[in-house]
C-alpha cells in the first residue's frame, strides 16, 4: 500500500512540474509576442493605417490620422474648398496666401523640378484632365488626345511659371489655365506629418502608411522589413526592403492607374516635356529620410527613366532606390538593402 501510494504522488509531482512548466513556457511566449494596436480609415482616396507596437496609445493614433486629414483638407484638388483648388481657381488673376504646410510641399516640389530639369512638375494638372486615365479604366474602347490637344495642353505646364513669396507664403500661377495636382507629394508630406504627431504624444515604435508611401518610427529587435508588390504580378512581391528608424519608402509604377490600347500601356505618370506618359519603367520604389522626398522622387525618377535616374539617386545623400525597367530587369542603388524574390 504505501509503495502504491509513493507511486501516486510520483505521478501527480510529474504532472504539477509538467503542467507547471508548460503554464511558464505560455506565459514567457506571451511576454515574448510584441503588443500590436493598428487603425486604418480612407484618405486622400486610399487607405492610411497607423500601427503601434508594444502600445495602445489611441489618443495619439487619433491625433495622427487627423494630422492626414488636415493636409488632404488643404492640399486636395478634387476638393473645392481646399487652398490648392483656390491656387488653381486663381491661376493667372492673383497670388493665393496660403497655410505653411501647402507651401512648403509646393517649394519643395519646385526644388525637385529644379533638380531633375523639369522630370518632376507639379503643374501637369491639364495633361491629367486631358487624358483622363481613371475614367479610361473603364472602358473597353478609350480614344486617345490628338497631338494638338497635347501641345495646347503643354504651354500650361512649366514649374518655372510658379511665382512663390516665402515671407508672406503666397502661390501665383502666371498663366491662366494653369493647374498644380500634388498627387505624387501630399501623401508623403502627410505620413510625415502623423509620424511628427505621434512623436509628440510619445510614441516610441510605430508604421504608417498611406496608400503606397510608408514611414517607420523606432526600431525593432527585428528590422522593418517592408515588401514591394510586384508591378507585372497582381498579388506577387518583388522583394523586400528594410528600413532604419524614421525611413520612408514610396513605389511609383505604371500597374496603378492605367488602361490598354493596341497593347500599349497608358497610364498616370506623364512626361511633362512630352505630354505623354513616361515609358522607360515599370516601377519605381524609393528609400529617403522623409515620406515627401521619397514620394516626390519615386514619381521623378520614374520620368527621368533608369539610366539619368540612377545617376541622379547615386548623387544624393539619404537617397536610395530601385528601379524595374519597362523590359523587367530589376536594378538598384549601391546603398539599397533589398532581397529579391
Amino acid at each position: 500500500m504505501a509503495t502504491a501510494r509513493v507511486a501516486f504522488f510520483m505521478k501527480m509531482k510529474r504532472f504539477l512540474l509538467s503542467t507547471l512548466y508548460s503554464l511558464l513556457f505560455a506565459l514567457l511566449i506571451g511576454c515574448a509576442q510584441e503588443q500590436v494596436y493598428k487603425k486604418e480609415r480612407k484618405l486622400m482616396g486610399t487607405t492610411a493605417e497607423i500601427t503601434l507596437y508594444g502600445e495602445n496609445n489611441q489618443t495619439a493614433v487619433e491625433q495622427a490620422f487627423k494630422a492626414m486629414e488636415e493636409i488632404e483638407k488643404i492640399a486636395s484638388e478634387y476638393r473645392k474648398d481646399s487652398q490648392l483648388s483656390k491656387i488653381n481657381r486663381y491661376a493667372g488673376t492673383k497670388k493665393v496666401k496660403v497655410d505653411p504646410r501647402l507651401y512648403e510641399m509646393i517649394e519643395k516640389s519646385v526644388y525637385y523640378s529644379k533638380l531633375s530639369d523639369g522630370a518632376f512638375d507639379i503643374t501637369v494638372g491639364p495633361l491629367i484632365q486631358l487624358w483622363r486615365i481613371k475614367e479610361k479604366m473603364q472602358k473597353s474602347n478609350s480614344t486617345l488626345p490628338s497631338e494638338k490637344e497635347i501641345k495646347q495642353k503643354l504651354k500650361l505646364v512649366s514649374y518655372q511659371e510658379i511665382s512663390l513669396n516665402r515671407k508672406e507664403k503666397s502661390v501665383y500661377l502666371k498663366k491662366k489655365g494653369m493647374k498644380i495636382g500634388l498627387g505624387a507629394v501630399a501623401k508623403g508630406y502627410a505620413v510625415d506629418e502623423a509620424v511628427k504627431s505621434l512623436k509628440v504624444k510619445g510614441v516610441k515604435t510605430a508604421l504608417v502608411r498611406l496608400g503606397g508611401e510608408i514611414r517607420v518610427l523606432g526600431e525593432r529587435k527585428k528590422p522593418w522589413k517592408i515588401g514591394i508588390q510586384h508591378p507585372r504580378e497582381k498579388d506577387g512581391i518583388l522583394g523586400v526592403v528594410e528600413l532604419r528608424d524614421g525611413e520612408a519608402v514610396s513605389t511609383s509604377g505604371d500597374y496603378e492607374q492605367y488602361f490598354l490600347k493596341n497593347d500599349v500601356r497608358y497610364h498616370h505618370i506623364f512626361n511633362p516635356k512630352t505630354g505623354k506618359p513616361a515609358w522607360e519603367c515599370q516601377a519605381v520604389t524609393i528609400v529617403a529620410s522623409k515620406g515627401i522626398d521619397a514620394d516626390i522622387f519615386s514619381t521623378t525618377v520614374f520620368v527621368l527613366g533608369p539610366d539619368k535616374g540612377m545617376e541622379l539617386i547615386e548623387k544624393l545623400p539619404d537617397i536610395e532606390g530601385l528601379i524595374v525597367k519597362n523590359d523587367g530587369e530589376v536594378i538598384f542603388s549601391s546603398g539599397m538593402e533589398f532581397s529579391q524574390n
